[in-house]
Formats: C-alpha cells, sequence, structure tokens
C-alpha cells in the first residue's frame, strides 16, 4: 500500500438510533452495510431473548406487480400528512430481466432508466415504461406545508437499494429552499435558488412523517390487494 493509499482511508462516524414507540422498537440507521449488519445483529440478539419478536421491514417483495410497486411511490409522495406534494422531478424505474427464450445471444432487455424534469410522475414516457412492465423504485419530489403560504419548499428522496425485490428503504431530506417574501409558495418565483439544509430537529421530524407515510402506503397497497382479491373469487362463501 502506498502513502497515496493511506492518505485516501477517512474515518466516518455514523448514528443508530433505537427508538422505544407504541409499536415496539424502531430502529433507524444510514444506508450502508456495516450498519445494516450492526442493525441485524441487534434484532437477532431481541430475538433470541424473545422467539415472539416479530420483525417488520417496509418492503414491497410481497407485492410482485408492477404496477403496486408503482403505486406505494404515488401513495408516499402525495400522501405526506400536513404537506402538499409539488413536483416529482426525478422517477427511476426497473424492469427485471426476461429469459431469453429464442436462444439469441444478440437479445437486447433494458433492465432501468430514469427521467429528471418537471412533472415526470405524469409524463407520457413513464406511463409507456410502467405499461411495459418497468416499476418504479427510487423518486426525488419536492413539497410544502399545507395552506402554509409562508413554507419553504422541501425535498425528499426515497428508494429501495435492492431494486429486484424492492427491499432496503431508505430516505431521506436533501434540504428546502427558502421562502421570498414575494411570489407564490411552491413556485420558482417564490423561493431562493439555492438549496439549503434543514435544522437537524426539522430533518427528525420530517423522517418521522416521510416513514409513516411509507408504512401507511404498505397499508393502502395490502388492503388493495385485498379488494381485488374478493372481486376476483367468484367461490361461494
Amino acid at each position: 500500500m502506498s502513502k497515496n493509499d493511506f492518505q485516501q482511508i477517512s474515518t466516518r462516524d455514523a448514528v443508530l438510533t433505537i427508538e422505544d414507540t407504541d409499536n415496539g422498537l424502531d430502529i433507524q440507521h444510514p444506508q450502508n452495510k456495516k450498519l445494516s449488519e450492526i442493525s441485524d445483529l441487534i434484532v437477532d440478539i431481541l430475538e433470541d431473548k424473545d422467539k415472539f419478536l416479530q420483525k417488520n421491514e417496509i418492503e414491497l417483495f410481497a407485492f410482485e406487480k408492477a404496477e403496486d410497486r408503482s403505486k406505494f411511490f404515488e401513495y408516499l409522495t402525495k400522501g405526506m400528512k400536513g404537506y402538499t406534494c409539488i413536483d416529482v422531478t426525478d422517477t427511476y424505474v426497473f424492469n427485471p430481466a426476461k429469459k431469453v427464450l429464442s436462444g439469441e445471444d444478440n437479445e437486447v432487455h433494458i433492465t432501468s432508466a430514469s427521467l429528471k424534469g418537471t412533472g415526470v410522475n405524469l409524463s407520457e414516457e413513464l406511463m409507456n415504461l410502467h405499461s411495459q412492465g418497468f416499476y418504479t423504485w427510487k423518486v426525488i419530489w419536492k413539497a410544502i406545508l399545507t395552506d402554509t403560504p409562508s413554507s419553504d419548499l422541501y425535498v425528499f428522496e426515497a428508494q429501495f437499494s435492492n431494486t429486484e425485490e424492492c427491499r432496503d428503504f431508505s430516505y431521506i431530506v436533501k434540504g428546502s429552499f427558502k421562502r421570498k417574501d414575494e411570489g407564490s409558495v411552491g413556485a420558482i418565483n417564490g423561493h431562493y435558488p439555492n438549496r439549503t439544509s434543514v435544522s437537524l430537529f426539522d430533518e427528525k421530524n420530517l423522517n418521522k412523517v416521510i416513514k409513516q407515510t411509507a408504512w401507511d402506503s404498505i397499508g393502502k397497497l395490502s388492503k388493495l390487494l385485498i379488494t381485488e382479491g374478493d372481486k376476483n373469487d367468484n367461490t361461494e362463501k
């Protein structure tokens, strides 16, 4: 190892939090391999002490339809209590590689794509990708406090790092655009152009809103599947 190699090594601190809530212990940490291993170790220890312990994670593995996985992000961006979604600026989609039955080695299958811009969640391009079996696995969106003319414009990001199984859910408050004294709230002319970090207090509260909305979105999907199952069930009861 050269001297330059040593100079490139840096020490980084990360925080893993364990909070006792009404629904049980809530473990949160930044998305990286080491902290995930530590989190799994903590859960293993707890499971050894309590055989009836149930581990719940925000994931879409049980929802196999592409449209259901995409709908999760629709619920997430539009369902934050107390906030109004202004725009979805980035959408990332994924489509698992199809099995090649023709035996041709030169067959091409695009597995991922990304759309950036204004209103990409409503674009014809995204709808076309969804119709081809692509599903959303990551989004970046902007939101304001509902019915608050003085609200800053907040920017959020959420994703499933395991894109194929839609596991390893993570989210982040990317910052906010401060409100001007003029212009319309949520519009370009109503906020300063440079994005700034939010306070630790606001970040903590916003993270709680995102997490709760994600769980609510899972609940909505589950109810939707039950309703669809009842409609398709023609057996006598």
